[in-house]
């Protein structure tokens, strides 16, 4: 899987270099790749957690499973989504409109699109939601880690246990 998924990348990034794709273009393979690298993730962590296997795979970092998790609750449009991911990490709409190629109004309509589907007001209230979020996912992976450590006879998805660095 993650050989199939670095060549992907590099493929895009030599179409990218040599000018043969617009950044826009470009920009939604890579959104795609990073869906379907998730989604093998997910069945993976699923599968193992079925079968009981321990340790055996990398599992989101806590804040891509919290961005995950809010997208999917919020019921975020795919557009919605590439979008929340550049305001989460504090870039405003006129950021947002020219990495998608959009409009600055298209760019503001989303952000506003998605603020009421969270049901949050400011682009800060989206950083402290993340940021309890990531905190309380923090403090629930530490508790099943302790547990695993005091009891050796649980059997606990690796999908909780372990963490892949961003």
């Amino acid at each position: 899987m993650a050989v199939i998924i670095v060549c992907t990348l590099l493929i895009l990034l030599c179409i990218g270099v040599f000018g043969l794709m617009s950044r826009a273009r470009e920009h939604e393979m890579l959104m795609r790749v990073r869906m379907i690298e998730q989604e093998l993730l997910s069945r993976k962590c699923d599968q193992a957690a079925e079968e009981g296997i321990e340790d055996v795979l990398p599992v989101l970092s806590g804040r891509e499973q919290v961005l995950s998790e809010m997208i999917e609750e919020a019921g975020l449009t795919s557009r919605e989504a590439e979008v929340f991911h550049i305001i989460v990490r504090g870039h405003n709409a006129h950021y947002v409109a020219d990495t998608l190629c959009v409009s600055f109004s298209t760019a503001k309509t989303h952000t506003c699109n998605i603020y009421k589907k969270l049901d949050i007001h400011s682009q800060q209230d989206l950083i402290e939601a993340v940021e309890h979020r990531e905190a309380h996912l923090k403090k629930t992976r530490e508790r099943m880690a302790s547990r695993k450590r005091s009891d050796h006879t649980a059997v606990v998805s690796p999908c909780f246990l372990l963490d892949r660095t961003a």
